[in-house]
């Protein structure tokens, strides 16, 4: 799966930027897009969209003042020769209006325009990420009580129960029992909060499967409150050092574990509405392991790291509801804080 950015640029009226794509473009000429484009190999996704931007439209943007929207998977994403891809959405918004030159000879032309009335025709995704935003409040950050929209996609059953191991051994993995799937959605509710791209390693695991794989006989994994995943662009000790500096935006965390020697992070929840929870509540706890299988001693980042991290992620901090407010207001879009950046990326 190929991946790409694209990044909404709203200048100091509010105003947003269009690209058309030119007759000689071999899908979908004429058409009006977001800067952005393909992600190439060793680049990051915020990278991509910062050099998308400059060879599309000439203007340099610095990757601190662009934020993270969503990921959109879909079936042909801007390109005729990606058949599937995932698109990470940026946003930024600029104190001045940028003169436009357009140096790549994709698009041969640019205006600025607003979400509510673009010029067409425009590009399907286009469309699908004006609705998404317009429509749902993405950047009114997010409750401890779930109530507020999330920044990642829905997840299939496929993808929270995949197992090679069930797989191999012809087990079944589908939730043992009512509370298992209930708690898999509040699982699967806290991974569309978390601001970053990652892989899904493991996630749900059958008492029978979990067996198999000489899991912990009180693994959250069996209760569906733990999952294994892999950061992308960013370290294990980085993403266990976000969620520690956030923390109090996370409540349920239980446990987090990070490892020296794997590229995953393990990451255990207990929500309020949550069943069967290991300690009944949860327990904030941080963890260290060279290892799979321990010692886990107890872990806590040191101020410089947290600062460094802050500072290195900044971009995908959830925004807080007074600063959506304000920008909503100075677009006048009532309630839309930005589209950002969109990833195409399989989970496993």
């Amino acid at each position: 799966m190929s991946e790409s950015a694209a990044v909404i640029i709203f200048d100091r009226k509010g105003q947003v930027l269009f690209l058309r794509r030119g007759p000689s473009d071999p899908w979908k000429p004429g058409h009006w897009n977001f800067p952005g484009g393909i992600v190439n190999p060793g680049e990051t996704a915020i990278d991509a969209a910062v050099r998308e931007v400059n060879e599309e439209a000439g203007i340099h943007l610095k990757r601190k003042n662009l934020h993270y929207s969503f990921t959109m998977v879909s079936q042909r994403i801007g390109h005729a020769s990606v058949p599937v891809g995932a698109t990470h959405i940026f946003w930024t918004k600029l104190p001045y209006t940028p003169k436009i030159r357009m140096r790549d000879g994709e698009h041969d032309a640019a205006i600025w325009g607003s979400l509510g009335s673009m010029p067409l025709p425009v590009l399907p995704g286009v469309q699908f990420v004006v609705q998404q935003t317009t429509g749902k409040p993405y950047w009114f950050g997010r409750s401890t009580n779930y109530g507020a929209e999330m920044y990642g996609r829905d997840y299939t059953i496929e993808e929270l129960t995949v197992s090679a191991k069930a797989k191999s051994l012809g087990l079944s993995n589908e939730p043992a029992t009512e509370t298992h799937r209930a708690n898999l959605k509040l699982l699967e509710k806290f991974l569309k909060s978390l601001p970053f791209e990652f892989h899904l390693n493991s996630v749900y695991r059958s008492p029978a499967v979990n067996l198999a794989v000489k899991g912990s006989s009180s693994s959250q994994h069996m209760n569906a409150l733990a999952v294994d995943l892999t950061p992308i662009g960013m370290t294990n000790k980085e993403l266990a050092t976000w969620l520690w500096a956030h923390k109090d935006d996370y409540p349920e965390l239980d446990q987090v574990m990070w490892y020296t020697d794997t590229s995953h992070n393990h990451i255990g929840i207990c929500p309020p509405a949550a069943k069967d929870c290991v300690a009944g509540a949860p327990r904030g706890a941080f963890y260290k392991a060279s290892k799979e299988g321990g010692p886990y001693p107890r872990w806590l980042p040191d101020e410089a790291s947290k600062q460094e991290v802050l500072a290195m992620y900044k971009q995908t901090r959830p925004v807080r509801f007074k600063a959506v407010t304000y920008l909503a207001i100075a677009l006048g879009l009532g309630g839309l804080g930005g589209i950002g950046y969109m990833v195409w990326k399989r989970r496993r």
